[in-house]
């Protein structure tokens, strides 16, 4: 082999068009979270240029827990731990649950830690919460991690809603993960807050209402508890899903904004460039579709 024969060259022009390729990427990115995220990813594109995910969500989260339930928040489908990691002043301790082994690595990374040996106890869970204990199979968008779901007569989405274009685009890869009987693991985290005062936080595509079952026959008397949860489903009825379970109370509430009763795009634009974007709870939502928040007590 003779070594002389190898030549890489860079060019002049391609070198400083690379640099300020870095310089700016740099700058646009300078309130990324110190966190792996995934480059193309539909989800990771906000956290890396504005520094948050879900800054809305963030806040009800918080004002939950300013308001009694900050014992622990309780992140059912954490993909890579963003909820998480921006709410780890607000708990006294958090649960993580993530059936997706590839991102659950992921999750491990970027939480492990982050929260110091006096911060709040953190615990993680590489499996997915279902209403028995089996192995089943994780459809994972290429390019939309945190859009995975579990297709199948418990989840309450429909087939249009799973394979809605903007989901699926780009394929999907098919993964075995392990899921849990959900009343159990409550059981076990009631055990420890027999009276509730958490949050639970639910992302599982579709399967939000399944989870809402087991966190009901999982919990005691005199608990009180709240759970935020994004619903995709039309037609779905918040107050008459609290009615359906007997030992509930509470009120149910949605994360609306000033766009809702706005028709047009044009005039959708108009309002956020002249007014901003202000979300509001609301107990008397058009619809129940978006970010729904259930204060509950058992009695």
């Amino acid at each position: 082999m003779n070594f002389d024969q190898f030549q890489f060259k860079e060019p002049a022009l391609s070198r400083f068009v690379n640099q300020q390729k870095v310089s700016l990427f740099r700058w646009i990115t300078r309130q990324a979270p110190p966190l792996f995220l995934c480059g193309g990813d539909v989800m990771t594109i906000g956290p890396m240029v504005t520094g948050y995910h879900e800054p809305e969500v963030l806040q009800v989260l918080a004002f939950l827990a300013q308001s009694g339930f900050d014992l622990a928040l309780i992140d059912v489908g954490a993909n890579v731990g963003l909820i998480t990691y921006h709410s780890r002043g607000r708990f006294r301790s958090f649960h993580c649950f993530e059936p997706n082994p590839r991102v659950f690595k992921v999750l491990t990374a970027n939480l492990t830690g982050r929260f110091g040996p006096d911060g709040p106890d953190l615990h993680l869970y590489n499996v997915g919460l279902g209403n028995r204990d089996e192995t089943s199979v994780l459809s994972v968008p290429r390019h939309n991690q945190g859009g995975a779901f579990i297709a199948g007569s418990s989840n309450a989405y429909s087939a249009d809603v799973l394979a809605d274009r903007k989901r699926i685009e780009g394929g999907v890869d098919d993964v075995p993960v392990a899921v849990r009987r959900g009343r159990d693991i409550f059981e076990a985290l009631f055990a420890r807050m027999p009276n509730g005062g958490f949050v639970v936080k639910i992302d599982t595509e579709g399967f939000e209402q399944v989870i809402i079952g087991e966190i009901a026959a999982a919990m005691p008397l005199g608990a009180a508890i709240a759970i935020v949860f994004e619903n995709l489903q039309p037609g779905f009825d918040a107050p008459a899903l609290i009615r359906s379970i007997p030992q509930w109370s509470g009120a149910a509430l949605k994360l609306g904004d000033n766009l809702a009763k706005v028709r047009s795009r044009l005039g959708r634009e108009v309002v956020k460039l002249t007014r901003g974007k202000v979300f509001r709870l609301t107990d008397q939502p058009l619809d129940w579709l978006g970010t729904v928040v259930l204060v509950v007590a058992s009695a």
